[in-house]
């Protein structure tokens, strides 16, 4: 694995280690909301990578009793291993305390502005009051290994979204990184394994329709041929 700092995603907007970022959902539910914890690019099959961290929406998390803003959400250990391609696009979640007083009404007033309090323990169903934010090392973020002990919903629904969309033959484009070694690289991000196939399938048909033509031409001209010589 090649780990980056931040990553040029196809439509130019940059994303780094510690953006939060709306990801893709089923249809007809709100975005997925997650923070970019590391970035990589994997060796074996040129994909790019990031680990998120999953904030969770109240209609989320049900044990909840009390009383919630409408930007109100709950930050979680719940870590999972996206394609980059599963970005909507970058958004802001601050913890309560960072907002400040001045700008607070007018911040909770866009839509893609949201702010935590609490965590949520899934597993639980608990919660915990936070009075600091939650920090993320980008250093340590880069070098951990994404574990694969946690899978949701979440991932699950995000990745199918994206399979579907590359399915469709959507073009992903390309993902300039930068490595974490500050070595700037531009990388192209290949299409899905399916529409690979399909490329290599139509392909091969059309090679095999075109062979099968030239057979039966030559099938014919061969025929004509016999029926002068006997004539």
């Amino acid at each position: 694995r090649t780990y980056y700092s931040k990553v040029l995603l196809a439509n130019g907007t940059e994303v780094k280690v510690g953006t939060a970022v709306k990801l893709l959902a089923p249809d007809g539910e709100p975005s997925f909301l997650g923070k970019v914890q590391c970035l990589w690019g994997s060796s074996k099959d040129h994909f790019k990578m990031m680990r998120c961290k999953w904030f969770y929406r109240p209609e989320e998390a049900p044990g909840y009793k009390g009383t919630v803003h409408a930007r109100e959400v709950f930050i979680s250990e719940h870590q999972d291993e996206q394609y980059l391609t599963t970005i909507e696009k970058p958004c802001t979640i601050m913890h309560d305390s960072e907002i400040p007083g001045e700008i607070r009404e007018d911040f909770l007033k866009h839509p893609d502005n949201f702010f935590y309090r609490m965590k949520y323990l899934p597993d639980r169903n608990n919660f915990v009051v936070l009075k600091e934010p939650v920090a993320i090392d980008p250093v340590t973020a880069a070098k951990d290994r994404p574990s694969s002990a946690s899978r949701g919903k979440k991932k699950s629904a995000a990745s199918s979204k994206v399979s579907e969309k590359r399915g469709s033959d959507t073009p992903t484009g390309k993902v300039a990184a930068e490595s974490t070694t500050k070595r700037p690289l531009e990388v192209k991000e290949e299409d899905a394994a399916p529409k690979t196939k399909k490329i290599k399938s139509e392909t091969s048909e059309k090679v095999a329709e075109s062979e099968k033509s030239d057979k039966k031409e030559k099938s014919e001209e061969a025929e004509t041929a016999a029926a002068a010589a006997a004539a």
